[in-house]
């Protein structure tokens, strides 16, 4: 089994403990030593995906016979924790094989030549070979529902399901795609223990998660991004801060987009078929601050962006029917909201700000995980004034990670998100 750790440096400290071929024939093959590049992303939003490409020269494709798509791969690994031979968590996943590609080197005298295997969640593939046709009657709540769907078709996952309240009538699933089912229960989702309704469904190191916004958020960060002081090396591993080497704050502010969408408020119509009235809801932001507390001290949005008393344009507008599943979300005041006017404002102040990292490879950090960013503004003319940017500085929610693999590095990119900034 091979043990790659190559030394105390964080981007070449890891290890991979293997890396398996196995064909739906039976066949199987430890091409860890064959691997030109391997990379695995995980996102707050969907399942685990991923790429390798491995050189041919073991002859893959005459050990394995033929490669049909129908492989799979197996991958264990973690980041080092900064002593010789020391790790972090091992991330240990199973991917299914997708689209295969050949790539070969015809200048060369002795051509050579590589495979690249685009890398799918068996989840995905389970759901298109599976059909649900069941009806649950409104004595379920929709954790419920998740929980005897996984069960049933993903028996070996590990579930991490967030209790939710009772669905409102029976729900009748008919020739339905498990995963797919499981996707649109996010809609009709509130949470019983958090006054949020923004559920999420997506696999991590952790396993498969149903849970919601306010859940992700309410865990305090274990960890620290920074860059070290005093011009440090890069060698950390046996504590909580982690050196970036990479900053790109891409998207600190998009007002024409938040403004346009949920920041100020939302309108809610609603209407049945059976006498076709209206029926509208509105939530401002004020309401909205009540419900859901900020991530840092104090909102992105600037003092001076204020709505005139009487003119609120309450730009997001929805039409639903009442005939639907969707249930009220009850504020600290006792206020009924439609969970579909709660949703759409998390998801828009959550997005408001959003940055990219990049640090050495580190296992113990998996998507919808918060971490801690630690930023200073330098002043190069003295030093001694430079100060903590509250605008960067702060608690992030960790909405993707990129895993970068070779047999000598291991990088992690890092999308973060956030709400509020700190006030220093």
């Amino acid at each position: 089994m091979p043990n790659i750790s190559t030394s105390l440096s964080p981007i070449n400290n890891f290890r991979i403990d293997y890396i398996r071929l196995k064909s739906p024939y039976g066949d199987g093959l430890d091409i860890t030593s064959e691997i030109v590049n391997f990379t695995m992303v995980e996102t707050v939003d969907d399942m685990t995906s991923g790429t390798i490409v491995i050189q041919n020269r073991a002859n893959l494709t005459g050990i394995l016979r033929n490669l049909t798509g129908q492989e799979t791969i197996e991958i264990s690994f973690a980041s080092g924790d900064g002593n010789i031979g020391g790790v972090r968590r091992t991330i240990e996943k199973i991917f299914r094989c997708n689209n295969i590609g050949y790539v070969s080197d015809c200048y060369s005298s002795s051509p050579n030549s590589v495979i690249k295997i685009e890398l799918v969640s068996n989840y995905n593939i389970v759901s298109e070979t599976n059909r649900i046709s069941k009806v649950y009657d409104d004595s379920n709540s929709v954790s419920d529902v998740v929980t005897d769907i996984v069960e049933t078709y993903y028996p070996d996952t590990i579930l991490n399901t967030e209790t939710t309240s009772n669905i409102d009538y029976p729900l009748a699933l008919t020739i339905s795609k498990p995963y797919n089912v499981l996707k649109n229960l996010t809609n009709l989702a509130v949470s019983s223990d958090f006054e949020s309704s923004d559920f999420r469904l997506f696999e991590n190191a952790n396993g498969l998660n149903f849970v919601s916004t306010g859940n992700l958020l309410s865990v305090e960060p274990n960890f620290t991004f920074g860059i070290p002081p005093d011009g440090g090396s890069l060698n950390a591993g046996t504590g909580s801060f982690i050196p970036i080497f990479d900053l790109d704050a891409y998207m600190l502010a998009d007002p024409r987009h938040n403004y346009g969408a949920a920041t100020f408020g939302t309108n809610l119509m609603t209407t049945t078929i059976i006498d076709k009235s209206f029926d509208f809801t509105f939530i401002n932001r004020e309401e909205f601050d009540e419900i859901r507390p900020y991530m840092n001290d104090e909102p992105t949005i600037a003092g001076y962006e204020t709505i005139i008393e009487g003119q609120e344009s309450f730009n997001h507008n929805m039409l639903y029917s009442k005939d639907s599943i969707y249930s009220s979300l009850i504020d600290n005041n006792g206020a009924g909201f439609p969970k579909a006017n709660i949703d759409v404002m998390e998801k828009t102040r959550l997005n408001s700000k959003r940055i990219m990292v990049t640090a050495a490879g580190f296992t113990d950090l998996t998507a919808g995980d918060v971490v801690y960013l630690n930023m200073m503004n330098i002043d190069n003319a003295n030093r001694n004034n430079s100060a903590l940017n509250t605008n960067l500085s702060g608690k992030w929610l960790i909405t993707a990670i990129k895993y970068n693999i070779t047999l000598t590095s291991f990088e992690s990119e890092y999308t973060l998100i956030n709400d509020s900034n700190i006030t220093g």
